[in-house]
């Protein structure tokens, strides 16, 4: 046999001054999967090179050669600044090689390890891959292993790509089983991991992964296991940009989409359209400032009443009309306190900068004689300028907003140092003449912490000449005594404030918590902590009842501003005495949006207002600030209320384009959709939210849904259980109880009990058993649609029993239907108990107890068969509805009454409304009662003689429930209706 061909032949240890062909090694600088490269000198041309061998074991056969040979001649003909240039190629006792341009500098991979690039650098680098990759494509050649590691950074910070045409040597089957390689699998494009023929539009899909991970510090299909990443990376999408980065633009990340599209077809086509997006990217980054995106929420007193500034906020279809009571006035004694520059870390990592800000204005703010605008103010004047997330002010920036904000002063500051000791500089400038009045520096004691260098600073500035006299007399308020001793506490509580803004509950939970665990009283954050898990979680349990307990508490060491805000939230009372604490607060601290934004929900839904009240509080706080998400996302909800499906609409695309990176905007989005009828568009939307989120639960629980009242029952299973799984805490034990409504829902109530039973075994062993309230609930609404209302109400019992342990504040929606199952299984001294109740609630303001007693009284009438009467208290109660959807099912029992009255046309009214309002369907408590209205239609559409129209509801019913629980009557009743409307009258 050749030598060539010789496997046993010994091979050349390769050490310094080893010859190899012309070329002198100089030392090993490299190795890995793909082989080894030494740094090596050209004897001939008197010039440094890299020379990479291929591993040993590899090439051992002539036409596997060959094939490396034809490979690197193919990328020797690549002349391009951004391909590192390969010189010869060749063997050295057996084992292939080639010759390389040396390139001084760092693999890419290198470069980011736990670095974060700035965005500018990244769209550099990408574009100069894009270019390289273009001139490579153009010559017909693919690299086919395009990953961090194959990307070389030089001295000057060009950007080379290497190993062109190596990875159709290694082979596919070496890629994704030899574990030296596994680093290739995460950066493989689909078509490679099925096994596919490839071209150079996979080279694309491997860069989207690159720059993906350039951009997070992430990789986007990473996985447990080779097998599981290989499954990602052909059927999941990653995570989003923005899940890992905030400030990435939206363009950015429809550019990682484009280019991570599974289809070949959809994805770039070419490398220079992939280069020409980066570039108007880059370019249209460059022309505006560069900035980061946070969420500062009020966390300080302002003790006068602040006049609103005129705003003229377009929103079409509509315009805000802002009444002269709304106009500002110039107010004496104004400062307008701007963000503190951290020289020190311009990064501002610590949050040191943001926290000295709103440490200042909370000292300051005590004064009785001198007007502070809030940190709130401050950033709703930012985002009206288009400098929204700026934190490093310029002096005319400053100027315009303080006098946007008709600021008599303005005072800016700077963090000159934070180690060893802490260095602050500040100057009080006036706003009329843009002069330097008074400057400070505060140099920190050792071991002074940021507080107390604040402290300082506070009695600095309020001693100056030109601010009030009397200031200086006051007693001085450590600001640790009206906020907290802990910076590392405050910095998770501002932390918590931005994921609360996008109602990131989970998370703001955990960094309220941790806030705590720092300081264990710390009014403010146990009063966020409730508000999340009231407003968001929706429980009232024990976490959410101990923390606004510990925030009133803690209440005195909070300012006066706070402790407002925690008295109003804990009372969460429907009466005058309520709204008049609202109108108080409002009177004191009108600049306080949020507030304006709960006052308008509470006018609505507690204080007997009606809908146009709610538009004009909440108009009112978008006057404080035309960009508050919140606010139209309200506004969205008040108009699909009313009907107004443009306005609705308008207003949740304000919303969209403030929070395009959020996914509340698409799930509000989604039940405005589902509420007018559009059910494919409420899927999609759904789905858009759960694309930026997926762990954002009650877009899920929306989803699974929807999915039912399409038909795409499967789907709804896939959900729910992969809910079941990667969902933590309440949220994952409300998931399980999600399983029992697919079951329920295709009227297979047996396997929802068995459902019910499994969920209450995995909460107790979760420890929760206090949680399995909800699922007793459930399967009480199981044996209701039985007829089994003994056993409906025993499970009533038990949950009326855990919610009084678990202490919840509202259990009259509960009530109802115990109150139902109890008349009907005769224990009509525990009705008339329930009954009683919710007849003393029904006196108050609120609409809602209003609602829950006439729909009770209904029911029992509905109980005695005294159906004129049923509809009537029905009828009550629908009046009194205020969402866009009836979360007691008033709607169902209203056209039951309707149609046991003899009344079916009204039935019918009632009916065909209620299917094609897919948010009512979707959120009724029990799942089954949207399957059970095409019955009823049924059944009223064959009483009035609407044959056809009949035929069509009761097939629609039977469809869904063909695989319903045997002996279920209202089956055997629609089979032998349906049957009758074959024959032929």
């Amino acid at each position: 046999m050749a030598p060539d061909d010789d496997k046993t032949q010994s091979h050349v240890l390769l050490t310094a001054g080893t010859m190899v062909s012309h070329y002198r090694i100089i030392e090993k600088i490299g190795a890995g999967g793909m082989g080894e490269v030494y740094l090596a000198e050209d004897t001939e041309l008197n010039r440094k090179v890299a020379l990479k061998f291929l591993p040993l074991h590899l090439c051992q056969e002539s036409e596997c050669r060959a094939r490396f040979k034809r490979e690197a001649q193919a990328a020797a003909q690549l002349d391009h600044p951004n391909i590192v240039s390969v010189f010869e190629v060749g063997e050295f006792q057996g084992r292939p090689f080639f010759s390389m341009q040396h390139v001084e500098g760092q693999s890419l991979k290198e470069v980011i390890a736990g670095k974060t690039l700035p965005l500018e650098r990244i769209l550099e680098i990408g574009i100069q891959v894009c270019d390289g990759l273009q001139a490579a494509h153009e010559k017909g050649v693919t690299h086919r292993d395009i990953k961090p590691s194959n990307i070389l950074i030089d001295s000057h910070g060009r950007t080379r790509i290497v190993d062109f045409g190596l990875a159709s040597v290694m082979g596919l089957d070496h890629l994704t089983k030899t574990g030296s390689t596994l680093g290739t699998i995460g950066y493989m494009s689909p078509e490679q991991v099925r096994g596919e023929a490839v071209d150079h539009r996979t080279d694309l899909f491997s860069f989207g992964v690159v720059l993906y991970e350039m951009i997070t510090g992430h990789a986007p299909f990473k996985a447990d296991s080779e097998a599981a990443t290989l499954h990602a990376i052909t059927d999941t999408a990653p995570q989003p940009l923005a899940r890992f980065r905030r400030e990435v633009p939206l363009g950015l990340q429809t550019i990682i989409d484009k280019a991570l599209d599974k289809r070949v077809s959809t994805r770039y086509q070419h490398a220079d359209e992939l280069s020409a997006d980066l570039k108007r990217l880059s370019a249209a980054a460059s022309s505006v400032p560069s900035v980061r995106k946070r969420r500062i929420r009020i966390i300080v007193p302002i003790l006068v009443v602040l006049g609103l500034v005129v705003i003229a906020l377009i929103l079409k279809p509509w315009q805000l009309e802002v009444s002269s009571t709304q106009e500002s006035h110039a107010a004496p004694n104004w400062l307008a306190v701007m963000y503190f520059d951290n020289i020190a870390d311009p990064a501002d990592s610590k949050r040191l900068g943001e926290i000295a800000t709103n440490l200042l204005i909370t000292g300051l703010s005590q004064s009785e004689y001198i007007r502070v605008m809030s940190s709130q103010r401050l950033y709703d004047l930012l985002k009206q300028m288009g400098r929204e997330g700026v934190k490093t002010i310029d002096r005319a920036t400053a100027s315009q907003i303080a006098q946007k904000a008709e600021a008599t002063w303005m005072l800016s500051g700077s963090i000159l140092q934070s180690e060893p000791t802490i260095v602050l500089t500040s100057q009080l400038i006036d706003v009329a003449s843009g002069g330097v009045i008074a400057s400070q520096r505060i140099t920190g004691n050792e071991g002074d912490n940021i507080f107390a260098v604040i402290d300082r600073l506070t009695i600095a500035v309020k001693t100056c000449n030109v601010l009030p006299a009397a200031m200086r007399s006051e007693a001085s308020i450590r600001i640790a005594d009206v906020t907290t001793r802990s910076p590392e506490a405050y910095k998770y509580y501002l932390e918590g404030l931005e994921y609360s803004d996008k109602l990131y509950a989970v998370e703001a939970r955990q960094s309220f918590r941790k806030a705590i665990e720092l300081d264990s009283t710390f009014a403010s954050a146990y009063f966020e902590l409730s508000h999340i898990m009231g407003n968001i979680f929706g429980v009232s349990g024990q976490e959410r009842l101990a923390a606004i307990a510990n925030a009133n508490r803690y209440a005195y060491q909070a300012s006066d501003r706070e402790r407002r805000r925690i008295s109003l939230y804990t009372q969460r009372k429907a009466s005058e005495e309520t709204a008049n604490d609202y109108r108080e607060y409002l009177s004191r601290y009108s600049d306080d949006k949020s507030v304006w934004l709960d006052y308008a929900a509470a006018s609505w839904k507690n204080f007997g207002g009606s809908a146009d009240s709610a538009l004009i509080y909440l108009k009112r706080a978008i006057t404080l600030d035309p960009t508050y998400k919140q606010a139209y996302n309200w506004i969205s909800y008040v108009y699909g209320f009313l009907g107004d499906k443009d306005k609705a609409f308008a207003a949740i695309d304000k919303y969209v384009e403030l929070a395009p990176d959020e996914p509340n905007p698409y799930d509000t989005r989604g039940d405005l959709y589902a509420y007018f009828g559009q059910l494919d568009s409420a899927l999609d939307s759904y789905r858009q939210a759960l694309s930026i989120k997926p762990d954002f639960a009650m877009t899920i629980k929306k989803l699974g849904r929807m999915y039912l009242l399409a038909g795409q029952v499967a789907r709804a299973d896939s959900l729910y259980h992969h809910a079941s799984t990667v969902l933590e805490g309440t949220e994952r034990m409300n998931a399980r109880s999600w399983l029992m409504d697919i079951a329920s829902f295709q009227g297979k109530f047996d396997e929802a009990l068995r459902l019910a039973n499994d969920c209450i075994s995995a909460n107790r062993l979760d420890g929760a058993e206090n949680e399995n309230s909800f699922v007793y609930y459930k399967k009480g609404m199981i044996f209701d649609n039985l007829n089994m209302w003994d056993s409906a109400a025993a499970n009533a019992r038990v949950n009326e029993q855990l919610r009084v342990r678990l202490r919840a504040a509202d259990t009259l929606g509960y009530e109802i239907p115990f109150l139902r199952w109890c008349y009907r299984s005769g224990d009509t001294a525990k009705a008339s108990r329930l009954l009683e109740r919710l007849a003393a609630a029904s006196h108050s303001i609120d609409r809602g107890p209003t609602l829950r007693y006439w729909h009770a009284m209904g029911d029992i009438a509905l109980a005695r068969a005294d159906f004129t009467s049923a509809v009537d208290h029905l009828n009550r109660a629908e009046c009194n509805s205020l969402y866009l959807n009836d979360p007691i099912s008033t709607h169902y029992r209203l056209a039951e009454a309707y149609l046991c009255s003899g009344d079916a046309q009204s039935a019918i009214a009632v009916l065909e409304k209620l299917l094609t309002n897919y948010s009512e369907l979707s959120t009724l408590p029990d799942p089954c009662l949207g399957v059970t209205a095409h019955y009823l239609l049924g059944r009223a559409y064959y009483e009035i003689g609407e044959r056809d129209k009949a035929r069509t509801a009761l097939e629609k019913f039977l469809t869904i429930w063909k695989d319903a629980d045997a002996g279920l009557k209202d089956v055997e009743d629609a089979k032998a209706r349906l049957a009758r409307l074959k024959v032929k009258p």
